[in-house]
């Protein structure tokens, strides 16, 4: 009997295509039964358990959005249908590095954090349009090798684990 996943990964996408990067990054993790794939559909979008880049992870989960591209909407939904004790989103232009899928469990795990999440990077730097999707959308998570972050709120620290 395979054990139960220790990590829900939720992606929304469009296509099959468009997430086959980042599945092969998380593929590359190691042991593809401790992640639990929760795939979120964009738009009408048709992926099958049986698809190239899925087939070998254990635990998928296909969650069809109703709500066209509504990427926050269609990622609720997916969190909704996880089963690992833990979640993290990612993304089909965000790629884990090797040991990402330890860092997550390892910290999840420990009694010393409240929030983990991924540190970003960005792969596009000549890029205008990148470093302003990057500022919008991760600027407080850019660049961190590890530890802890000073929020300044009631939740004061938050750990990271890298992603590039």
């Amino acid at each position: 009997m395979i054990a139960p996943p220790g990590l829900s990964v939720v992606l929304a996408t469009d296509a099959a295509a468009t997430i086959s990067t980042t599945l092969r990054h998380l593929h590359a993790q190691g042991d593809p039964a401790r992640i639990e794939l929760v795939i979120a559909t964009l738009a009408g979008a048709v992926l099958h358990r049986d698809d190239p880049g899925l087939r070998d992870f254990p635990f998928v989960r296909i969650v069809h959005g109703d709500d066209g591209m509504n990427i926050a909407r269609a990622e609720a939904q997916a969190v909704a249908a996880a089963t690992a004790p833990w979640v993290v989103f990612a993304e089909s232009c965000a790629f884990p590095r090797p040991g990402f899928v330890d860092a997550m469990i390892g910290a999840c795990q420990s009694d010393r954090w409240t929030v983990v999440g991924p540190a970003m990077r960005n792969r596009n730097p000549a890029s205008d349009a990148s470093w302003a999707a990057m500022q919008i959308n991760y600027g407080r998570w850019q660049d961190i090798s590890g530890g802890e972050i000073d929020l300044g709120s009631p939740v004061t620290t938050a750990r990271t684990a890298g992603m590039r």
